[in-house]
C-alpha cells in the first residue's frame, strides 16, 4: 500500500470492508491528489464547527478539552496514529469524543473506539490513569453514543490483523464483490472467482 494506512481504514475493514478495495481506493485518491501519504477525510467547516462548538461548552462547564489531537495506536513498522477530534477529562475521568457530521457508518463505532484506546495508552505512558471512554457524537441524533471500551488486548490485536490485511491488500471475498469494479473486471481473482468468472 502506498498512500499510508489511517486508523479511519483500520476501522473500515474491522467494518468488513475489503482491504484490497479500500488499498485501490486510497491509491487513485493519492494519485489523484499528488499525495501518496496522509488523512484523507473529512475536515470540512462543519465538522471543525461542530467540534469547536463541543469543546466550548465542555469548556465553559470547568473540563479540560484538546482538539485535533493524536495519540499512537499500533506500535508497528508501519505505525498508525489516531487522528481525535475532541478530548474532554477531569480529575477522575477523560472521554474521546468522535464528531461525526455525515452519513453514520459502522466504521465509526472502531474509529472511536480505537481512538479511546490510543488515548488511554498515552495516559498510561505519563502516568495518568482515569478512565477513558469512547463517545460518539453525531448532532442530527441529538444524544451522544456512549461505547464501552473492553480490554484493549482484542481490539489492538484485531486491529492489527486489519493492518497487516491493507499492507497485503488481501481481499474479502464476499457479496462486496457483486459491486466491486476490481472483482467485475478482473483485478481481484479471489472477488471474481467468487462471482462465478461472470462479468
Amino acid at each position: 500500500m502506498k498512500a499510508k494506512p489511517t486508523l479511519t481504514d483500520v476501522a473500515k475493514v474491522l467494518a468488513g470492508r475489503c482491504p484490497r478495495r479500500l488499498v485501490e481506493e486510497r491509491e487513485r485518491k493519492a494519485q489523484g491528489s499528488g499525495s501518496g501519504t496522509g488523512y484523507v477525510g473529512n475536515l470540512g467547516q462543519p465538522h471543525h464547527g461542530e467540534v469547536d462548538r463541543l469543546a466550548e461548552l465542555y469548556r465553559s462547564r470547568g473540563y479540560w478539552t484538546g482538539t485535533r489531537l493524536h495519540a499512537g495506536l499500533l506500535e508497528t513498522p508501519l505505525p498508525v496514529v489516531a487522528e481525535l477530534d475532541l478530548v474532554v477529562a477531569n480529575g477522575r475521568r477523560a472521554a474521546v469524543v468522535e464528531v461525526k457530521t455525515g452519513e453514520l457508518r459502522p466504521e465509526h463505532l472502531f474509529q472511536v473506539l480505537l481512538g479511546a484506546i490510543a488515548w488511554a495508552r498515552l495516559e498510561g505512558q505519563v502516568g495518568l490513569h482515569r478512565e477513558v471512554s469512547a463517545v460518539l457524537w453525531h448532532p442530527g441524533l441529538g444524544f451522544p453514543l456512549y461505547l464501552w471500551t473492553p480490554d484493549p488486548e482484542i481490539p489492538l490485536a484485531r486491529a492489527g490483523q486489519a493492518l497487516g490485511d491493507l499492507l497485503a491488500a488481501r481481499p474479502r471475498v464476499g457479496p462486496e464483490c457483486v459491486v466491486c469494479p476490481l472483482a467485475r473486471e478482473g483485478g481481484c481473482p479471489e472477488g471474481r472467482a467468487y462471482l462465478g468468472g461472470r462479468s
